[in-house]
């Protein structure tokens, strides 16, 4: 076997890897992520009044259909980067790869089970930020609050930085600011809702 051919596949697969975390990364290494769609009106036609771009807010239960196959780590303590270590010696981990100074991106084995991971380095009591990538089922119609009351809008499903400790299959709250327009969100941004913070003001249950 040529040694230096299967060094070189190994580099093309971490190179992809670091490409996809770059991917997510992008949008900010915090919890959450969104979506904005470009708007269909020419330029110099204003749309009719029910359809001018409104901002509103809302609490949604949504269930989690996943995790990605990467945790992002960031600010890696000595805690941190000891579990790592423990990690790749047991083949849960492949390799850590670094994104910039703070985030290291730990592309995990197949047989990983993000929640017992994420549970693992929270035991550490580590200071440093761990998030997975969570696929979201969300409920296809939401109650928006809105500076002219409560508006109904068509959703989609999501895809966003969670802590990764929820099991798939659990509800999560998810707090969504968006733009509606028509009966439809135009754009959004969404986040793990966190009890402590400022709630938006209509909370959606999700009806499978």
């Amino acid at each position: 076997m040529n040694v230096s051919s299967v060094l070189n596949k190994q580099n093309i697969v971490k190179i992809g890897v670091v490409a996809v975390a770059l991917a997510f990364l992008l949008e900010t290494f915090a919890f959450g992520g969104g979506r904005q769609n470009p708007s269909n009106n020419q330029p110099g036609n204003l749309p009719p009044v029910d359809t001018q771009p409104l901002a509103g807010t809302a609490l949604v239960n949504g269930t989690v259909q996943g995790y990605g196959s990467e945790l992002y780590v960031q600010n890696a303590d000595e805690k941190a980067r000891a579990l790592i270590d423990e990690l790749k010696a047991e083949g849960t981990v492949l390799y850590p790869a670094k994104f910039g100074a703070n985030v290291t991106v730990l592309n995990l084995a197949r047989k990983a089970n993000v929640t017992e991971l994420t549970a693992r380095f929270a035991q550490t009591n580590t200071t440093s930020s761990v998030l997975a990538r969570t696929s979201i089922k969300m409920p296809l119609l939401i109650e928006f609050a809105t500076p002219q009351g409560l508006k109904n809008a068509t959703f989609e499903d999501i895809s966003i930085n969670t802590p990764g400790l929820a099991p798939v299959g659990s509800n999560i709250t998810i707090s969504l600011r968006a733009t509606l327009q028509g009966g439809l969100v135009s754009s959004y941004s969404a986040e793990l809702y966190a009890p402590s913070s400022e709630a938006p003001r209509v909370r959606v249950n999700l009806t499978q």
